[in-house]
């Protein structure tokens, strides 16, 4: 059994998208000849929690605490002063001296030096642990991998001021700390292209999947942010709205549907922060008993909300000329497909999430409002006729989509490139 040191800002049980991932490979790794051990972050950790060891992996949780320029930020938050630190934060947040992640470089040289393990994982964002990473190669000897669960300064949906930043500032970093990483591991095949021409190292593609021990079943106890009709088609959608995905092609299929098929749909925005989206905003001020929303939910109540759903909400990301970004299948795409519910699509990227939900058999898409809004109203017919919308799954491709599977292809990765020697 080959001992894997990994990196991470997330793992379970903190609540974030990042923390699935980590949380498979401490499943399923140890199947596939790799004993990970995780260094990760944690806030205000306890004794007993900064060591955890189980059959297949362990654990290290080292305190971070937030740094005082980020604390002022949320302090200060919606005024001038505020902004200012919001900045400065921004600014500098991927810089070794700044990040508050600071304290995980010497827990991971101190199991290097104790377990002394096959290679080295570090999983990203924060991209700071990139270039601790690419200190702790230079002191110790040891190779590794740079996972990219989102592109760095390649990143094409970020802010002006983000752009700038990466740009100017943190380019230099990036191709810096990648210069010592015998490989890296992307999650679509567009970023991989970006970030291979960029740091001109062999890169690997390891998307993202769902856990299939982790199927939601029945939750009866789950206390639901809404009234489920079950007459009616539920669509759901779960996380965090951004900027960049519009609700314009929702709003044109919406305008089109008759009132009678209107009051027969029910679409619900879980997580959704609308004080800060103008657009949904007015998607709820015409259509507020069609669509409803609410905060963030735990992860067991919205599983529970999908399962009764009769479909998901995908909205692709969209550049400031409207059109779809490539490379972006988000973490979200594979809890939807998890629960084998049709994944409406309004509007598609037509890219690659597109072309893993249609593998699947799950992907529902047209080009336009007006087709989108025909497929919505045979929903609802369906719905009222049959009970149900129906959905056939590929079921190869489905499990082929899931992590346990993405490791299998991260073990046999790993083989080749600690074989090479980096």
């Amino acid at each position: 059994m080959k001992k894997l040191l990994i990196i991470t800002e997330c793992f379970p049980p903190i609540n974030r998208t990042a923390s699935l991932r980590s949380g498979a490979w401490s499943r399923y790794l140890i199947h596939n000849g790799y004993f990970p051990i995780f260094v990760t972050a944690g806030e205000n950790v306890s004794v007993a929690d900064t060591y955890e060891k189980n059959d297949g992996y362990e654990v290290f949780r080292v305190e971070c605490q937030s740094t005082f320029i980020n604390e002022l930020r949320h302090r200060f938050s919606g005024s001038l002063i505020g902004k200012v630190f919001g900045g400065i934060d921004l600014l500098f947040e991927n810089w070794p001296f700044y990040s508050r992640l600071k304290s995980l470089e010497a827990c991971a040289i101190e199991n290097i030096l104790k377990q002394k393990p096959e290679g080295m994982i570090v999983s990203a964002p924060s991209f700071s642990l990139f270039l601790y990473a690419a200190r702790i190669s230079k002191k110790t000897g040891l190779r590794w991998v740079a996972d990219y669960r989102d592109d760095w300064t390649t990143n094409e949906e970020s802010s002006s001021f983000t752009r700038f930043k990466y740009i100017v500032f943190e380019r230099f970093l990036e191709k810096r700390s990648l210069k010592s990483a015998s490989a890296f591991f992307a999650v679509s095949n567009n970023q991989l292209r970006k970030i291979g021409n960029l740091v001109n190292k062999p890169g690997y593609l390891l998307e993202n999947g769902y856990d299939l021990n982790r199927v939601p079943a029945t939750n009866s106890h789950a206390k639901l942010p809404f009234d489920i009709d079950s007459r009616k088609v539920n669509i759901v959608y779960t996380g965090t709205l951004y900027n960049t995905q519009t609700l314009s092609f929702l709003i044109s299929v919406l305008s089109g549907l008759a009132q009678d098929a209107r009051e027969m749909l029910s679409i619900y925005f879980v997580g959704v922060d609308k004080r800060q989206l103008l657009a949904y905003r007015e998607l709820e001020k015409y259509y507020g008993s069609t669509v409803f929303s609410c905060g963030r939910i735990d992860k067991e109540t919205a599983d529970e909300l999908l399962r009764l759903s009769d479909a998901a909400l995908y909205i692709a990301y969209l550049d400031k000329k409207g059109n779809p970004i490539k490379g972006i299948p988000s973490s979200k795409l594979y809890e939807y497909i998890k629960i084998k519910k049709p994944v409406f699509m309004m509007p598609t990227d037509a890219d690659e999430a597109e072309q893993t939900l249609l593998s699947v058999g799950l992907g529902i898409y047209r080009v336009t409002p007006n087709e989108s809004r025909k497929v919505l109203e045979d929903m609802i017919k369906e719905k009222q006729f049959t009970g149900k919308v129906s959905i056939e799954v590929n079921e190869d491709a489905y499990k082929d989509a899931s992590c346990e599977s993405r490791a299998n292809k991260m073990a046999s990765y790993l083989d080749e490139i600690f074989k090479k020697g980096g």
